[in-house]
């Protein structure tokens, strides 16, 4: 008998807690809303610079609404997965290969340990050429 007493003081100990555990985040998240809201309203700035919260989600809405942002999220998601199906048919053959041949290894692989901290917000000259950013990024 005691110990289902036990068990059920712990379930409710522990449902008490439960809205507590949602709230703070929440709150955070609030807070911030506010702060960005109250800057954006009060800094003086042009709201197409610094847009407010209440801005951003009526022009996302509005995007939606007229299948503009799914339009692009699509485009946008082919492109960075052109890029990853490139990256993985030119790299896993090519690993395979400078596993397998040691004198292609020590030809190739001083390009690779060069190219291998680049950064890739800078990007090569045909970063400026459209769809070409999106594709290269996750190549590299």
């Amino acid at each position: 008998m005691e110990e289902h007493v036990g068990r059920e003081f712990a379930c409710r100990k522990k449902m008490g807690r439960a809205p507590y555990a949602y709230l703070v985040p929440l709150a955070g998240f609030v807070l911030l809303a506010m702060g960005w809201e109250g800057l954006a309203r009060f800094s003086g700035w042009n709201r197409h610079v610094f847009p407010g919260p209440t801005t951003v989600l009526s022009s996302m809405g509005e995007l939606f609404s007229d299948g503009t942002l799914i339009r692009h999220t699509v485009a946008s998601l082919f492109r960075v997965t052109l890029g990853f199906y490139l990256a993985a048919g030119l790299g896993i053959p090519l690993g395979i290969l400078l596993g397998m041949v040691k004198g292609l290894r020590r030809l190739v692989n001083p390009l690779i340990q060069f190219l291998r901290p680049y950064p890739h917000w800078p990007g090569f000259p045909w970063r400026c050429c459209g769809s070409a950013s999106a594709i290269h990024r996750p190549f590299f």
